[in-house]
């Protein structure tokens, strides 16, 4: 088990794409339409992250699994908020 704290191909920085879920209220005026005025609110974080080097030579899809480089056989998880790499070697 090894943190994942930079790229493990080239050593660069990494970064998450996390997916939020929200929904705008707006309320319906006399004449059917919406109102212009909408109101956004948070469900919070969907759980859904994604991880990309900033040279683009490492990254994952939203379920965390490896689509860049395709021979690369570690898996990704994250434990109270710590991403990891467990597995096998490049």
């Amino acid at each position: 088990m090894k943190l994942l704290n930079k790229c493990p191909i080239c050593g660069g920085v990494l970064y998450t794409d996390t997916l939020y879920q929200f929904s705008y209220i707006q309320k319906i005026n006399k004449s059917g339409k919406e109102n212009k005025t909408r109101k956004k609110t948070s469900s919070g974080s969907m759980e859904c992250y994604a991880i990309y080097c900033e040279n683009m030579d490492f990254q994952t899809n939203y379920d965390l699994e490896v689509i860049e480089p395709k021979d690369f056989n570690e898996s990704i998880y994250r434990y109270n908020d710590i991403f990891y790499l467990k597995g096998g070697n490049v």
